[in-house]
This record gives structure tokens, sequence and C-alpha cells, in this order.
């Protein structure tokens, strides 16, 4: 293990970006304090989030649904209210400097409006969340900057699951347009006698459904790009994760693909087309030769947890400056090896974890626990991947989860 504030210089690593120096007269004016940064959703990636904005001296605010969210206790001022609520949506923002999402599943319509009427303030774009808040126009947004994928339609009748199975040529992955995430709203058609049962799926739910054929992968991958207001673009170190049951359970990196910049340079020239602005997570399968996009999380990712220790800046503060037009620096790698690993719910009971772990460990501060729930996670630096990996999932195994 590497103590972090030890690290030698000679591991400090610079990885690729698109930055470049910007000439006094195109800079942008100084940030003034006390401005206020507003999270849309309460959950541990807004608690994250303004956790980094208090270092830039922002006074941080969040509009969720309960008192005891995860991100209302690292603020002092949070603001209960319904997501579906237009008035209340568009009250928050108007009293914000910036704002910025936890989930791409708040309802964005109320926000549009505001698109226009305050062009610098509301991060990533509505219009932009709205698209890719429904994996459908995720999928289509891919194939118009030709960005690799698997092949796909659109399911919205219990006859078109005969239509995938045989455009789609066998096996396919039936997930919902909207809501799915952690595994959630995703069915597979292993054989055909899978689809009977997937018709009440179709049926029965008030969104749409989407066709992707099933990918034989060799693992998944995974990135956090961040771009600012200026067009400023920056990566985070490629790496590998592992899902169980749709859910991240565990990440190592830096890794490479012989594939990923050609990837890269379609997935920065989408960003820069459609200026998007802040952090975003992007899944691959890694299908050997290939790296194809599974999805696309505008925001702050799982995946990219590991940087709050491995990384001179985290994912989170980057989000932040991106969105306040901050220039952002290449990315300093600060050990030649990291690991990630969830802690996930298993009872009912309280998290307890040792004091003796060799991990950093991150907890979300959730008042209730139960199965499969994400209650913190534990990051280790040090020199060797498999070594890292093998020391992280030991040391959970201690948890009492």
């Amino acid at each position: 293990m590497i103590n972090r504030n030890q690290m030698p210089s000679k591991i400090t690593q610079k990885l690729t970006s698109s930055v470049k120096s910007l000439a006094p007269n195109h800079r942008p004016p100084p940030l003034a304090s006390r401005q206020k940064i507003g999270f849309l959703g309460g959950g541990q990636l807004a608690r994250m989030c303004l956790l980094e904005a208090h270092k830039l001296g922002l006074e941080t605010h969040v509009f969720c649904s309960a008192l005891n969210e995860p991100a209302t206790q690292v603020t002092r001022h949070t603001q209960v209210g319904s997501f579906k609520n237009k008035l209340e949506l568009q009250s928050f923002c108007q009293q914000m400097d910036y704002v910025s999402f936890e989930s791409e599943f708040v309802s964005v319509e109320a926000l549009l409006e505001l698109e226009n009427k305050f062009p610098n303030k509301i991060f990533p774009k509505p219009s932009l969340m709205l698209r890719f808040q429904n994996r459908l126009e995720q999928k289509r947004t891919l194939q118009e900057f030709k960005i690799p994928t698997s092949p796909f339609l659109e399911v919205k009748k219990p006859e078109d699951l005969d239509r995938a199975w045989n455009d789609l040529k066998g096996p396919f992955v039936l997930k919902k347009t909207f809501g799915g995430y952690d595994g959630y709203g995703t069915f597979f058609a292993k054989k055909l006698s899978d689809l009977e049962g997937m018709s009440h799926q179709v049926l029965n739910s008030d969104v749409g459904f989407m066709a992707e054929k099933f990918v034989p992968f060799r693992r998944e991958l995974a990135v956090i790009l961040v771009r600012n207001r200026q067009g400023h673009l920056i990566d985070l170190p490629l790496v590998e994760t592992f899902q169980t049951e749709g859910r991240c359970d565990w990440v190592q990196g830096p890794t490479k693909h012989s594939a990923w910049p050609r990837v890269l340079k379609r997935l920065k020239n989408m960003l820069h087309q459609l200026d998007y602005v802040g952090a975003m997570g992007v899944e691959f399968f890694d299908t050997g030769k290939e790296l194809l996009v599974n999805e696309i999380a505008p925001r702050v990712h799982n995946s990219g947890h590991y940087s709050q220790d491995a990384l001179f800046e985290s994912q989170f503060l980057l989000h932040v400056k991106a969105g306040l037009n901050f220039q952002l620096q290449t990315p300093q790698i600060l050990t030649p090896a990291f690991a990630m690993v969830n802690l996930l719910g298993e009872s009912d009971g309280p998290v307890e974890i040792p004091r003796d772990l060799q991990g950093q460990v991150h907890l979300y501060g959730k008042a209730v626990n139960h199965p499969k729930r994400k209650m913190g996670h534990i990051n280790y630096v040090g020199k060797k991947q498999k070594d890292l990996l093998k020391l992280a999932l030991k040391e959970r195994k201690r948890c009492r989860l």
C-alpha cells in the first residue's frame, strides 16, 4: 500500500487531455465567494459533490424528497419537495447560481424553459438530460455520432418481442427506456420461451422498452469524461468494472484497450457537438477487438469513485469545476494502481466497519439498510492491481453489511 501523502513524484503520471492553456483575455472571470450551488436529488452522489463544492467556498443546497437523505447531512440548506412539482423545482433553481443533477431520472420537463432563460446555470443542460435519461434516445445518439454499440430496436407491444428475436438473431436484453439502473428494469431473453414472460412486462409497464442484442464480452470497462463550458475536455483513467446482478461490485485500474483511442475520439466529438457540460460516465463491453458502449450516465458515476483517493482531483470536484467553468487540469494519477469495492447491504441492520482496514472508507450515512443497497465504498491505492483487488475483497468480507 502507498500512503497518498507520501506519494513519490516519479509515479505521478499525466493522462490524456484536450486541455490547452488559455490566453489571459480568454480566461473566465474569477469565482465570487458564497455563490450558491444546488443539487437535484439527495443521494450519495450529491453528497460527495457537495463535499467537494465546500472546497470552493460555495454555499451548498439540495432539493430532495426527505430530510434524512445522504446529501442533507453535509449542508445546512435543504428543500424538501416533489420532483413532479414544476413550481417547486423552478423556484429552487431560480434561487441558485448553479444547479446540477444527482440522477438522470429527474423530471426535467419543468426545467426546459429555464434552460434558455439561464443558459449557464443548469448543468448538464436539461435538454441533454432529457435525451440521455431515455435509453432508446441514448442508443440513437450513439448511432448519430458513429460510436460503436450493440444493435437494438424499439419495443412498443408484445409482438415486437418476436421481431426482436428474429432481427437481432437470437438472445437479447430487454430494457426499460426510462428509470432503469443497477439492474432494475432489465430482463434477459436467453431462449425463445422467455418471450412469453416478457410480454407481460411490456403490457403492464407505463414506460417503453428497447431490445438490445446480447453481447458476449471478456470484461466490462468504464471511463469518466468531464467537459467545461469553454469546451475543455478531460478523460480520467480507463478502468475495469465487475457487476453482480447488474450492480457495480468492484473497480480496478488503470487499464488499456487497443480500440480505446478511436472510441475516445468519437466520444469527445459527441460531447463537443452537444455542448455537454459536467461529468459523464460511460460503460463499455470489451469483446476482445472492440469496445462497445453499453450505457451512458450524464453525471458522476460509481465507476469513478476511486478518483477520491487515486487522483489529484476527484470526479466530484471536476464535475463542480466544469459547471463553474474552471479550467480543467490534466488529471494526475497518484498511484500505479487502484481498486474500489462497493459496500452493498446484506441485511436491515447497521453497517459495521472494522477500524483497522487498509483502504479508505467512504460511507454514505444512509438511515436505512437493506439487501443490495449501496451503503458505501472502500478505495485502495498501491503498486499492483491484482494484489489491491485481492486485499479489497478480503477486507470487505470483514465488514458487517
